[in-house]
């Protein structure tokens, strides 16, 4: 799957990083397509993206919203794009959001792999710290949410 020269290698890597809970769900979708929709994502992108400990793409997205806040106030030019956004990137979560975890977790699983030269149950309990779920994530989602919403007041003079 990841990895054609050693798949079991790879496949169980990628198994301690997604989780044995959900494990199972993200290699039947995997196996169909890396590109599948995933309803959960559509639904809750930010949060989703932090139960998944997928912290980048919540900053990628914010930084979206802020850059487009900045331009409306230099530019004094309201594009009408405020939901558009949202609603993309709610969308574009759906759509790719499967396929950005594998990314996400091959990453980490390359990251681990390369820094780590102990055994391999070493690289495995590390894998399963780093990746699986974190509701402490959503939480942190929600509090990049709320630092979004002060700083774009911020920026309007609210």
């Amino acid at each position: 799957m990841v990895n054609k020269n050693f798949p079991e290698i790879e496949e169980r890597l990628l198994g301690a990083y997604v989780g044995a809970k959900n494990r199972e769900y993200y290699f039947n979708k995997w196996a169909k397509s890396a590109q599948t929709w995933n309803w959960a994502a559509f639904f809750l992108s930010f949060l989703w993206l932090g139960y998944r400990k997928m912290y980048s793409y919540i900053f990628m997205v914010i930084g979206i919203f802020l850059l487009y806040d900045l331009i409306i106030v230099f530019s004094g030019f309201e594009f009408g794009m405020d939901s558009t956004i949202g609603i993309t990137v709610s969308v574009i979560c759906g759509l790719l959001g499967n396929y950005l975890y594998l990314m996400h977790a091959n990453k980490e699983i390359k990251r681990v792999t390369e820094q780590n030269s102990a055994s391999m149950e070493n690289i495995h309990a590390e894998l399963e710290k780093r990746g699986g779920t974190s509701w402490l994530g959503v939480l942190v989602a929600f509090g990049m949410i709320i630092m979004y919403i002060i700083l774009a007041a911020f920026i309007y003079g609210v």
